[in-house]
């Protein structure tokens, strides 16, 4: 009796093991597929946006993808639909690098006359 005891325990054990188990694939498939399809969606976008961007903004290119460059991020990051993380950082120092006049002096001392610049 006892053995019979013991071999319908494992056996529930076992099953309700393979149970969780076939689940967890399951599930964890599902959400691969999931992502797999947002990707898959995003990376259209991005080719949509590319093409759009190359259509309508032909002269715009070259410097935006020589300027992220130098600051050491790829020119993709133009077509992507999120912000990337870095830039997120940014946006309030570039707002208050913008709020603050910075632009207006950058573009004052750029307009300046030469002989100014030849004295420093």
């Amino acid at each position: 009796m006892e053995f019979l005891e013991f071999v319908c325990v494992m056996t529930a054990i076992l099953v309700s093991g393979l149970l969780i188990f076939v689940w967890m694939s399951s599930r964890n498939a599902l959400i691969l597929q999931d992502l797999t399809e947002k990707r898959r969606i995003s990376l259209e976008r991005s080719k949509a946006a590319r093409a759009r961007y190359e259509r309508e903004e032909p002269d715009l290119g070259p410097w935006v993808a020589e300027l992220l460059g130098a600051v050491g991020v790829s020119p993709e990051v133009l077509f992507q639909e999120e912000m990337p993380a870095e830039f997120q950082k940014l946006v309030p120092v570039v707002k208050g690098f913008i709020d603050g006049g910075g632009l207006q002096k950058l573009m004052s001392s750029a307009n300046a006359p030469t002989e100014d610049r030849s004295a420093i």
